[in-house]
């Protein structure tokens, strides 16, 4: 009778962004849980009593168990009251005016962030109660830790203290204290508590090297989880559409993440006669549609845009495979690299061509990746007719063939998938598949 090893190990994600919620975050946190199942006896998730109240997306959940501390936060407030549309995430515009930016940034510092922010003192309060009452005593050997909110860092830390002998993996897809971005108060406080808490954590991982680098001021064992892709088991028909489509399915960041470029491009190729305006499609995907439109606006490109707003995640990676380019925009810093979003992986999965605009000066991390899978074009605010060549030469290709053929390197891509990596994080801390054999 084949019997299953008992490894005894059991893992538990503390993760206020977990499916249902609607979030990249969640997507990550996903699929971090799923491709762990192989390597524990059991995996476990402990969330937010917020999963009832913020907008949702159907994910497969059944084969987790899934813990809820209560909460109440500003988001649980703001959704409970909302009539119509639920929100996860705030617009620019709202984000622009100097009183929400000023609230933003002091619950993003601590230790208002553990009072005001996400999840807040309750969430806190009750996912470390569950877990001293009614987690611990399944035998849990390993935690994994998600920011942000900084309250899932922070209930893991607790747990640590309490519990020395658990392996904690705390892993940070953002940076707390951003270098190019003046997001907390009292920085030098910041990196302090950083340390405090994080120094406690036995690995921290997070999602590029440019990151990494930051974070070892914290914890001298940081690995990096970059994002992975799930490439479909059966070939995905795809649907092009009719017109010449240039697709972005994401937000905007401040003056961070621009459009500008691209769309002054396009205005001028129109202009010259080289783009037929009524074949050109600017496909947008998003929470900022609004801040979207005024860049529109100013280039006179309208008529010849599609603005869906928010949409459901099935709907945008729908867009993402269906249009001819798919627009990447991201932002360096002199002080910060690598800050590479879950969505470039999402458009990995669709294999259509990439044109990643960064804002900043060059990062040779994500130029490297974009050029290791031939997966489209890098450009920066300074490279106009570079940019103006590649959309011209794509056009053109759509004109004679009806699509943009994708270039990406399909075997290369097989080390960006999630079981890959989640593959080498195991062996980084040194755990190996629960097997199966002859009793």
């Amino acid at each position: 009778m084949l019997e299953k090893q008992k490894t005894k190990r059991k893992l538990l994600l503390i993760t206020y962004y977990f499916p249902p919620v609607k979030s990249i975050g969640s997507v990550r946190n996903f699929n971090i849980a799923q491709h762990f199942l192989p390597f524990f006896e059991s995996v476990s998730i402990l969330t937010t009593s917020n999963r009832n109240v913020l907008p949702t997306e159907n994910f497969p959940t059944s084969q987790f168990h899934v813990y809820e501390a209560a909460t109440y936060d500003y988001r649980t407030a703001k959704n409970k009251k909302a009539i119509g549309e639920k929100k996860t995430h705030f617009s620019e515009e709202l984000k622009s005016n100097i009183f929400v930016k000023s609230a933003i940034k002091l619950i993003d510092s601590f230790p208002f962030n553990l009072i005001l922010g996400e999840g807040g003192f309750k969430y806190i309060r009750s996912g470390y109660r569950k877990y001293k009452k009614e987690i611990h005593e399944k035998g849990i050997t390993h935690i994994h830790s998600s920011y942000r909110p900084y309250a899932d860092h922070f209930i893991a830390y607790l747990i640590k203290r309490k519990f020395p002998t658990i392996h904690w993996t705390a892993d940070m897809r953002d940076l707390h204290v951003d270098l190019s971005v003046n997001n907390v108060f009292l920085k030098p406080f910041q990196h302090w508590c950083n340390k405090k808490i994080l120094s406690k954590a036995n690995v921290v991982t997070t999602v590029s090297a440019g990151l990494a680098q930051h974070l070892k001021r914290y914890n001298d064992n940081v690995f990096v989880l970059r994002n992975g892709i799930q490439l479909p088991e059966n070939e995905v028909e795809k649907n092009k559409f009719e017109k010449f489509s240039i697709a972005y399915t994401g937000s905007l960041f401040r003056d961070k993440r621009d459009p500008s470029l691209l769309f002054e491009v396009l205005k001028e190729l129109i202009n010259a006669g080289d783009i037929k305006q009524n074949e050109l499609d600017i496909i947008y995907a998003g929470k900022d549609a609004a801040k979207w439109n005024s860049f529109l606006k100013v280039h006179q490109l309208t008529d010849c845009a599609t603005i869906h707003g928010m949409v459901s995640r099935s709907k945008a990676l729908s867009i993402q495979n269906n249009c001819h380019l798919n627009v990447l925009l991201t932002y360096t810093s002199k002080e910060l690299k690598g800050n590479i979003t879950g969505k470039f992986y999402e458009y990995l999965s669709s294999t259509n061509p990439i044109l990643l605009m960064i804002n900043g000066p060059r990062d040779i991390e994500f130029e490297n990746i974009m050029n290791d899978l031939n997966a489209g074009m890098v450009t920066y605010n300074n490279e106009k007719e570079q940019l103006k060549s590649f959309v011209l030469s794509a056009y053109q290709e759509w004109k004679s063939t009806g699509d943009v053929a994708s270039t990406i390197n399909l075997e290369k891509i097989e080390n960006y998938k999630w079981d890959q990596l989640i593959q080498t994080l195991a062996n980084h801390i040194s755990i190996n598949t629960c097997t199966k054999s002859l009793a």
